[in-house]
């Protein structure tokens, strides 16, 4: 019996049985009914994921605008979002992370792009300025994160909860938290902060050093991994520095798959 979806045929099912005359005219019809039922499932699925993706474009789309205002859109965040996979896939099955399971993973690689959506509030004269900005500048600049969780938690509050966008928020106020306190906005501390912003945060800073600016060029990556390594404890968690640097090769593969 073939099985029907709106596009047309997607499959069949068989029933068999070597008996000749094995099936009732009841039984068949209980047969159609479940390929029926089957047929409208998939459909189902089909429609579901349909506006999944159609969702996820539009928080991409959101995202996107962010990084255009901020002049250095290029591969930002396709590298942001597959380092974020990259670094949550080293730490399925350890000890003290048993919340990243492959959901996890899938959703932190599409959430990542979300940290920097806040900056669509902060005006072209900081974001886009090219010397060191002064104090309260500076303190401007840093609204971005509670600008950008708010923006994120109030489409939660209307439309429902959603994996990427509650991630997406989490990392939007805790992606400048440091781990030893001294961050914001907040001034969270270690594993206070979640685990997707601390992921982020070493994500986003690796990616800000080897990748080339208007106001500097790109640093190499031993001398990235050398000032990171330098923050371990301060900046970073030191757990999640480690299984990230441990293994440079595939940083650098990343970083030559998604070019600016």
């Amino acid at each position: 019996m073939p099985i029907i979806a709106n596009s047309g045929p997607v499959g069949v099912f068989d029933f068999g049985s070597r008996r000749s005359g094995a099936f009732s005219p009841g039984e068949i019809s209980m047969c159609s009914m479940l390929v029926d039922q089957m047929s409208y499932s998939l459909e189902n699925i089909r429609l579901v994921n349909e506006l999944s993706r159609s969702r996820d474009a539009v928080i991409r789309g959101m995202a996107l605008l962010a990084e255009i205002r901020d002049t250095h859109i290029g591969g930002h965040l396709n590298r942001i979002c597959a380092y974020a996979k990259y670094l949550s896939e080293q730490l399925i099955g350890r000890p003290g992370y048993a919340e990243v399971t492959p959901a996890f993973i899938d959703t932190i690689a599409r959430s990542a792009a979300l940290h920097d959506v806040g900056k669509v509030g902060i005006p072209d004269a900081i974001l886009l300025k090219p010397g060191k900005l002064t104090t309260p500048e500076f303190e401007i600049m840093k609204s971005h994160t509670t600008m950008g969780a708010e923006l994120l938690e109030g489409l939660i509050k209307d439309y429902g909860e959603y994996a990427m966008i509650t991630m997406g928020a989490e990392m939007a106020i805790g992606h400048h938290e440091r781990w030893d306190g001294t961050g914001y906005p907040n001034g969270v501390c270690g594993r206070d902060i979640p685990l997707s912003a601390r992921i982020l945060t070493l994500c986003d800073v690796y990616d800000a050093l080897t990748s080339r600016r208007v106001y500097k060029n790109a640093w190499s990556a031993e001398d990235t991994i050398t000032t990171i390594r330098e923050a371990s404890g301060k900046q970073f968690d030191p757990d999640l520095l480690e299984i990230f640097l441990a293994r440079p090769a595939d940083l650098r593969k990343i970083q030559a798959e998604y070019p600016d």
